[in-house]
């Protein structure tokens, strides 16, 4: 798992503490970013709302353009009857992002396995930018258009020609999104799916990430091995694909920000899969005043 926190730090003891670097992009990053919390049952007396519709978050602010967006998803700890399911973007504007709860298809369910809503969601929103930051910090925001995509079972049949997007990654190489910023280590990467053009179950994933460069692809998981290869489904329209790319942990004014590597642990095997998948920890040096928001 990579992860990406962010703390409106309002007991930082200066509001200048940077303020002799105004060379770097600090300023104008904070002014293209939005960064909050939904709270459904805040806004919908059925906290099961944004599983049976589709919701809509406003954000703090209009941005000049639109930005790119993350939705956290979270899943019920100690919870192993949670169902499966993804925040699912639809579309985005300006000033908002309408989203649903998607549940993963469900062949085969057990009966005690049930959809369980996210009440509370974060969300970031950055307008699309290469941005230097304090103490050696870095973020690179913008997105991809593709259909091509990963997919754990075969196509291949008699009489069903393989797609040529089976299988498939884009390179993204951050070079071609940035003028001058020269990464020195590998970045935690953000990453999620901004439209909604294939009637599918479609995620996101990215591998071989390297300082300055990673593969990044539509993600369609083990959704409908049971079916016939040849009525197995595929994304056959384009999708676009967000993505942020940060390394560094700085201070600005109120906000903190902190980019990091960390893997789950392997748990398919185990009795508990999400109890002992959750059971994951990282430490903040140094401590953050209060609770962050973590993507």
């Amino acid at each position: 798992m990579r992860y990406f926190i962010i703390l409106l730090w309002l007991l930082l003891s200066s509001n200048n503490v940077f303020a002799a670097k105004h060379s770097l992009n600090t300023q104008s990053f904070i002014d293209s970013m939005d960064v909050g919390r939904y709270n459904v049952a805040n806004n919908h007396t059925d906290k099961s709302f944004c599983i049976k519709n589709n919701c809509t978050i406003r954000f703090n602010k209009t941005f000049d353009t639109i930005p790119v967006v993350f939705l956290m998803n979270t899943v019920n700890f100690n919870d192993e009857n949670d169902q499966p399911s993804a925040l699912m973007i639809k579309s985005i504007t300006k000033s908002s992002v309408t989203f649903q709860q998607v549940m993963a298809p469900d062949y085969k369910k057990p009966k005690n396995v049930i959809p369980k809503p996210m009440t509370l969601i974060n969300y970031l929103a950055v307008e699309k930018g290469a941005y230097k930051l304090p103490n050696n910090s870095y973020v690179i925001v913008n997105s991809i258009r593709t259909n091509k995509f990963q997919y754990k079972f075969g196509l291949k049949s008699k009489g069903f020609k393989k797609p040529s997007n089976y299988n498939k990654w884009e390179l993204v190489n951050l070079h071609s999104y940035s003028t001058g910023i020269d990464l020195k280590e590998k970045p935690g990467v953000l990453h999620q799916k901004q439209t909604a053009n294939n009637d599918m179950w479609l995620t996101t994933t990215v591998a071989n990430v390297d300082k300055n460069k990673f593969s990044i692809a539509l993600e369609k998981s083990e959704i409908d091995g049971y079916k016939e290869k040849s009525k197995r489904q595929i994304p056959s329209k384009e999708e676009t694909i967000g993505f942020l790319a940060g390394v560094g942990d700085f201070s600005y004014q109120d906000l903190r920000m902190l980019f990091g590597l960390q893997k789950t642990k392997d748990t398919l095997q185990l009795k508990d899969p999400i109890t002992s998948g959750c059971g994951n920890y990282v430490d903040f040096t140094p401590p953050f005043n209060s609770i962050p928001f973590i993507f």
